[in-house]
This record gives C-alpha cells, sequence and structure tokens, in this order.
C-alpha cells in the first residue's frame, strides 16, 4: 500500500487515509460517489468516521480609472487603480459515513464507501 498512500498529507501517526471519488469533477446537484481507504497501524478509538466537504470561491481583479485634478492649464489627468477581491464559504457539509463497532477501529486496512448530493446551487469552477 506504500504506492496508494504515497502522498505525505495521508500519513498520520497512527495510520494513513485517503478519499477517492468516482469521477475527477462534479456540477452543481450531482451525486457525488466515493471510497474512503484506511490503513490503521495501531488500533484507535473512535465512535465513527465523518466526512466534512468545504468549499469557498474567490474573485478579484484591478479596477482602472482617469482623474482629472484643475482646471485649464493647470489641469493634470493621474491615472488611478485599486485591487478587489471578494471570498466567501459556498459549501460547507459534514457526515458521518461509518459507525464503527465496539468504538474500535483495530489495525488493518479498510475501504469505506461514501454518498452526497452537491447543492444546487453552487458555482461552476472557473479560472480566468
Amino acid at each position: 500500500m506504500k504506492f496508494f498512500f504515497g502522498d505525505s498529507r495521508c500519513k498520520y501517526q497512527k495510520g494513513n487515509v485517503m478519499l477517492q471519488t468516482e469521477f475527477p469533477f462534479y456540477e452543481p446537484g450531482n451525486l457525488v460517489n466515493g471510497l474512503i481507504y484506511l490503513e490503521i497501524h495501531q488500533g484507535v478509538n473512535a465512535k465513527h468516521i465523518e466526512l466534512e466537504v468545504k468549499g469557498s470561491e474567490k474573485t478579484s481583479f484591478v479596477r482602472h480609472w482617469t482623474e482629472t485634478h484643475g482646471e485649464g492649464e493647470n489641469a493634470r489627468t493621474v491615472n488611478r487603480h485599486e485591487k478587489l477581491k471578494h471570498k466567501q464559504t459556498i459549501i460547507s457539509w459534514k457526515g458521518t459515513c461509518f459507525e464503527i463497532p465496539n468504538r474500535y477501529l483495530a489495525p488493518g486496512v479498510y475501504s469505506l464507501p461514501f454518498q452526497f448530493t452537491l447543492p444546487p446551487n453552487l458555482p461552476s469552477s472557473l479560472y480566468f
């Protein structure tokens, strides 16, 4: 399993965790299916496995404008600009994927399915 959990972000003190979705991208309102892979090295006391999905959108642009100061021969033109940006959370969802029997997850390799529906009002991805 070393290849599968090769990314350092998957590694934790008592084991490894990785998530894989059915498709590489989704649209608003789609059903998301996937698997959570766990490789437990030391037993873990836990009640359940939760999946949390968070997403945000960001936008920024530079606004340019010209100002004229003074009148007649004393008039001068000044070019101005400012960067405008905004960020907001567009999805924040948490759900239980798996209840752990006896509240103890023994060492081993696990594959846990999950499924949820994306909200219909999410914006589509855009990088411009």
